[in-house]
């Protein structure tokens, strides 16, 4: 099943959880790095 894209953004000072349809500007965006992997060589 998929989910809409949502996206943290601080807004008026609290960070909210809020549809990406939703952004306007003057939200900043809170980036987060997910599932990030280091390839293992030599196997």
């Amino acid at each position: 099943m998929m989910t809409a894209p949502t996206a943290t953004v601080l807004r008026d000072g609290a960070l909210c959880c809020i549809a990406a349809s939703e952004l306007v500007p003057g939200d900043m965006v809170i980036l987060e790095l997910v599932g990030l992997c280091r390839p293992i060589c030599g196997l």
